[in-house]
């Protein structure tokens, strides 16, 4: 069954990187630079231990050197940005990407949010998007050893632990043992016209 083209219900899919799709309490849209910045930047110290940001590790040029804003749907990376509806607060980040041939997906919720399944939220989203309108067919994930949120929300959005726990490199450098976790979808299919990669 098909959604509006889109393969996935309430998905707008109207041109080029613009993807939004709303539920009752959250709005999850392709991320512009800025926006993604500004959140990255006001991680709190739990989620920058987890996810290896810094303060600054994206800030210095948070515009491209023509002054744009673009959205970030591009070159084999697509990130996300979930909205509270209610505030117009980000509430979480969620980046998907490919890596040695296989496509990943990664995230956070802000601090004051966390505990309420904005997590499991917003990654199912991203996954539904992924399947049913990027044509993924399986997606990758990893939890850090002993943080059991991560392993809540990957579990509660669909994804199945894939084998022990192995050495990953974070993009600060910083290398942690990660849980490995997947997620197939045997109906995926390709129904953008646009996709990243």
């Amino acid at each position: 069954m098909f959604f509006g083209g889109t393969g996935v219900a309430g998905l707008s899919c109207p041109l080029g990187a613009v993807h939004s799709i709303e539920t009752g309490r959250l709005r999850l849209v392709v991320a512009r630079r800025r926006a993604l910045v500004a959140h990255w930047d006001g991680l709190d110290e739990r989620s920058r231990q987890w996810v290896g940001v810094q303060p600054g590790d994206l800030s210095e040029n948070p515009a491209e050197p023509d002054g744009s804003d673009p959205l970030l749907w591009h070159a084999d990376r697509a990130e996300f940005l979930g909205y509270d509806i209610e505030t117009g607060q980000v509430v979480s980040a969620v980046t998907l990407w490919r890596d040695a041939g296989e496509h990943v997906v990664s995230g956070t919720v802000a601090e004051p949010w966390r505990g309420r399944g904005y997590g499991a939220e917003s990654l199912a989203l991203v996954c539904a998007i992924a399947h049913r309108h990027l044509g993924i067919a399986r997606l990758c994930a990893g939890s850090a050893a002993g943080d059991e949120a991560a392993a809540r929300c990957l579990s509660a959005s669909g994804f199945a632990a894939a084998g022990e726990p192995v050495p990953f490199t974070l993009p600060s450098g910083r290398v942690i043992e990660a849980r490995p976790w997947e997620r197939t979808d045997p109906e995926a299919r390709l129904r953008c016209r646009n996709p990243p990669w």
